[in-house]
């Protein structure tokens, strides 16, 4: 197994010093970017194209050969569908996802399948629901063919989150949750346990599985225990595993495992037949390696959309090792935004604008209750002193900002 080195007065005062901070962050942040914005963006103000052949990825991978398959994986975008443009750089942004697979589609020449390990939407709210279902439509545009779900599904509820887009769509992804109990009869048609992908002419066929883990099964458990009821995800694991139907198709196993690291490294010692396992990533921030366990590859690829990670599944016509996996973690950066002119080369984009235009008509804002903010309700009489305050300390960054 190969993988590249990469991974009173004083509350006056304290209210002063909040506002102003605020107001200046903005500011300085900016001045800090400046010199990277200047590097990105193009010269006559359109967006950069993609860079698939960027000189720092794929060095650990075989030049002389093509992989027979790569797998693109993702997940826990927590509902960043699309980077706000406050300030630059900013990464992710299912836009630029398709952009960065279509780079390897067409740039490598690559068969690329994508597969994600769920928490797509933030957990709770009308809106949470509406980035699902929209967030579901982008990945079936980017051909993905399995997905899990997390915590944040089980919370919307999950029927609620799986009707936005399983009942009225494709199979493509399919979702998949191999020990929740009684699926067939609590979501009928939209939750299997398996799904074998790839395959085409000489391609290896993977056999990709979803489980969810006791750390986020027993949570789940307390929010509906009529229809989120998990049996151990290594009974679930060893039933897989046992099906000769499903084994007989496969030639290597991969399993999104909703759960933590920890539980991750404990299931690739029980099964080792997975050689690739994504799980949930503690921090913010992925790895740039895999976790490796025997030769179970562990995959992290972190919060909110801004990495994926990639394995490339390379043939070996060797006995007991059929395969070698190399792995790249990638970050979904501004050089993957769509080209100035280009928006129609992008299906991603009508989707958010439909998006856009379905949260404008709901008008969210007027029939959902608001919360203060924390300073709102300790300083009730505070006010926003605007942008113009920063200037007078920091005038080069806010022409920065203001341009």
């Amino acid at each position: 197994m190969r993988f590249p080195v990469r991974g009173p007065s004083f509350q006056l005062a304290a209210l002063a010093l909040v506002v102003l901070s605020l107001s200046a962050t903005g500011f300085l942040m900016a001045r800090m970017l400046q010199a990277p914005e200047a590097a990105t963006d193009s010269g006559a103000g359109g967006s950069p194209e993609p860079r698939p052949q960027a000189s720092h990825l794929f060095l650990e991978w075989p030049h002389d050969a093509s992989p027979d398959l790569v797998l693109l994986l993702s997940g826990e975008q927590h509902g960043y569908i699309q980077p706000c443009g406050c300030s630059k750089p900013q990464y992710g942004g299912l836009e630029r996802r398709f952009n960065l697979l279509k780079s390897l589609i067409q740039g490598h020449g690559w068969h690329v399948v994508p597969l994600d390990l769920g928490d797509i939407a933030q957990h709770s709210g009308p809106q949470a629901l509406l980035k699902y279902k929209y967030s579901m439509e982008a990945l079936h545009q980017l051909n993905y063919q399995a997905v899990s779900v997390g915590m944040n599904e089980m919370t919307m509820p999950l029927l609620d989150a799986l009707a936005q887009y399983t009942l009225n769509s494709p199979q493509s992804p399919r979702v998949l949750v191999s020990n929740l109990q009684d699926k067939e009869t609590n979501f009928p048609d939209m939750i299997g346990s398996w799904k074998v992908v790839g395959g085409a002419g000489q391609e290896p066929k993977v056999g990709v599985v979803g489980v969810v883990a006791s750390s986020v099964g027993g949570p789940a458990q307390k929010l509906d225990r009529d229809v989120l009821r998990f049996q151990p995800a290594q009974n679930a694991l060893n039933d897989t595993l046992r099906d000769g139907k499903f084994l007989a198709q496969t030639d290597l196993l991969a399993l999104l495992f909703q759960g933590s690291l920890e539980e991750a490294q404990a299931c690739a010692k029980q099964f080792p037949q997975f050689r690739i396992i994504l799980c949930l990533t503690k921090e913010e921030e992925p790895p740039a390696n895999p976790t490796m366990v025997g030769n179970t590859m562990i995959i992290n690829v972190g919060h909110k959309g801004r990495y994926v990670g990639l394995v490339g599944i390379y043939r070996t016509n060797k006995p007991g090792q059929p395969f070698d996996l190399y792995y790249q973690l990638m970050q979904v950066g501004p050089e993957y935004e769509t080209a100035q002119g280009k928006d129609a080369d992008n299906p991603i984009l009508a989707l958010l604008e439909n998006y856009t235009q379905e949260v404008r008509r709901g008008n969210y804002l007027a029939h959902y209750p608001k919360t203060l903010h924390p300073v709102q309700r300790q300083f009730p009489k505070a006010t926003y002193v605007g942008s113009e305050v920063c200037q007078k300390c920091h005038p080069s960054a806010y022409q920065v900002w203001k341009n």
